[in-house]
């Protein structure tokens, strides 16, 4: 039987499209996307002996890339510590120890960025705990884009710590751009174990809830990274500060970040650092919480502090660039303590039904 002209004709030209759309997809660069995928660990910590992170061999022969989600479970060995030996992009990372294992990942002074999320963890047993590490070296950086959840599994074991850490000689930094929660054995260091700087630099809304049954202890902190400018929110059950022991201990709100703590405090554990605003950067306070302990206070004349809140506020004695006192207070006072100096605009809209200003000292 002969095959009809048309069905020859259709074949032909379906096998000839096809062939052009190839050429044209290899002329123009174009290549068929990898598909995101899962691997797992099988280095040092998980069965097997090396401690090389980049290597494909520990990852079952592919190293994970910017679409896949790196997977470490530590549950063999002591104090596993595996070490990056170049800079790397993940598609995500979990992090888990458990077993009574204390782990550890360290960037070893290469760059890890994480395109997605970050999972820091220490489950089911007591004593386990799981550090990442940026440093040594000052391109030890880890950044990462998405959500980043440290300690959240609360469980029933005690002595479980999820941690952040550094090398406490200003180099190592934490790049910040999703939401950041710590949970209740979620650290930064237990001890003198501190990266430069922690650095929340999102694009837009940017959330820390802090639910740590220990203080969060932080190094540096900036809000902004120079480019992008947050509205970075805090909030939980926990207390943060900013440690006097690390090498940098300094506040910074860069130019068009906003910081809102609401009733939460960033003090600085001990007296010194500094504490800056730059132009166009705004403090949003819900308490009588401006940061404290800090030996200079920058606060740029373009910069913004709004005392927003509906309880009883003081303000702080300092030299402002903006002053805004707003919120409904009803009963409560907006008491004016000391010196306050104001070097743009002074912006009392704050309501009051038996409340009122109180000034014990001069503006």
């Amino acid at each position: 039987m002969r095959t009809p002209v048309h069905s020859r004709f259709d074949r032909n030209t379906h096998a000839w499209i096809f062939t052009c759309l190839m050429l044209v997809t290899a002329m123009l660069g174009f290549s068929t996307p990898a598909l995101a995928v899962n691997r797992t660990w099988t280095g040092l910590g998980a069965g097997g002996s090396s401690t090389n992170f980049n290597l494909a061999s520990n990852w079952g022969g592919t190293t994970p890339g910017a679409a896949d989600t790196a997977i470490v479970n530590f549950t063999t060995g002591t104090t596993p510590t595996i070490v990056m030996t170049a800079p790397i992009t993940l598609g995500g990372l979990r992090l888990n120890a458990t077993n009574g294992q204390s782990s550890t990942l360290q960037t070893a002074g290469f760059a890890l960025t994480v395109n997605g999320q970050l999972i820091l963890d220490a489950t089911a047993t007591a004593n386990s705990m799981a550090v990442l590490w940026a440093g040594p070296g000052l391109a030890g950086t880890v950044e990462v884009k998405g959500d980043a959840f440290i300690g959240i599994n609360s469980g029933s074991s005690a002595s479980r710590l999820a941690k952040l850490e550094g090398t406490n000689n200003n180099s190592g930094a934490f790049i910040l751009r999703g939401n950041v929660t710590f949970g209740s054995i979620g650290q930064l260091t237990s001890g003198s174990n501190y990266p430069a700087k922690f650095v929340f630099g999102g694009t837009g809304a940017q959330s820390v809830v802090n639910n740590s049954a220990t203080t969060a202890s932080f190094s540096t902190i900036e809000i902004g990274d120079g480019t992008n400018t947050p509205t970075v929110t805090w909030s939980g059950s926990g207390t943060s500060q900013i440690a006097s022991a690390a090498p940098s201990a300094n506040l910074t709100v860069l130019a068009g970040s906003t910081l809102d703590p609401g009733s939460k405090t960033l003090n600085r554990s001990a007296a010194g650092g500094t504490f800056a605003m730059q132009a166009n950067s705004t403090l949003k306070l819900a308490a009588s919480n401006f940061p404290t302990n800090f030996n200079t206070v920058t606060l740029d004349p373009a910069s913004t502090v709004n005392y927003n809140g509906t309880g009883a506020q003081t303000v702080t004695a300092a030299n402002y660039g903006n002053l805004t006192l707003s919120g409904a207070h009803t009963t409560t006072n907006i008491t004016l303590s000391g010196t306050v100096g104001v070097a743009s605009t002074f912006a009392p809209s704050a309501t009051f039904t038996s409340g009122n200003y109180v000034t014990t000292g001069s503006t």
